[in-house]
């Protein structure tokens, strides 16, 4: 999947360094995003307005920023789905995602797994001016001290796999009647398999 950069993006470029962001944290959702913040809002600036409403979970990443890092976590999409759709979380996290040429897409399971695959997709092959450090959630105590030592960073809280146990999964598979969309996540969980467990793409001079 070629990743496009996108002219509407300046319009956010703008905003992001505008509100002086530090350290972009994205995902879409359900894969440590919140565990990585708490660990790293005190050494960079994470946690702005902007980020809040639409970069946490934005569909690409967006060139030109005066920003240190940007953070690329992931887990298993079928996972990280059920996650989100247990907390009433993957509405909202899908309307994160999409981006103002989307503006009228309407959320559904089916979609949000479609968009999950594009951003996938869109932040492995990045041209962005600013080094990005990719990670698997499920590979995190193995990469840890990788991790914060490139950030120059502290592990303030231990980090805690809390995927649920693969039976309640198959529970709630069937709960959430997800059959209806096999391909459609088997093509997602096929672009998560593609991605690193721990990489650091620094930008082309």
């Amino acid at each position: 999947m070629k990743y496009k950069k996108m002219q509407i993006d300046k319009e956010l470029a703008e905003i992001i360094n505008r509100q002086k962001m530090e350290l972009w944290i994205c995902s879409y959702g359900g894969s440590g995003t919140n565990w990585l913040k708490k660990n790293l809002k005190k050494k960079y600036r994470i946690n702005t307005k902007i980020w809040d409403d639409k970069l946490c979970h934005y569909i690409r990443p967006i060139d030109k920023l005066s920003i240190n890092y940007a953070i690329y976590i992931y887990a298993d999409p079928l996972f990280a789905v059920i996650s989100q759709i247990r907390r009433n979380l993957s509405k909202r996290n899908f309307y994160k995602m999409i981006p103002k040429e989307n503006a009228n897409l309407k959320y559904s399971v089916r979609k949000f797994f479609e968009k999950i695959t594009e951003q996938m997709g869109n932040w492995l092959n990045a041209e962005v001016n600013y080094p990005i450090l990719f990670i698997k959630y499920e590979k995190i105590n193995e990469n840890i001290n990788n991790i914060f030592k490139e950030l120059s960073a502290e592990i303030v809280l231990p980090f805690t796999n809390r995927q649920t146990d693969i039976n309640l999964i198959k529970m709630y598979y069937d709960k959430y009647h997800l059959k209806r969309f096999k391909e459609t996540i088997d093509i997602a969980i096929s672009e998560y398999n593609k991605l690193p467990d721990f990489k650091i793409l620094y930008p082309k001079k």
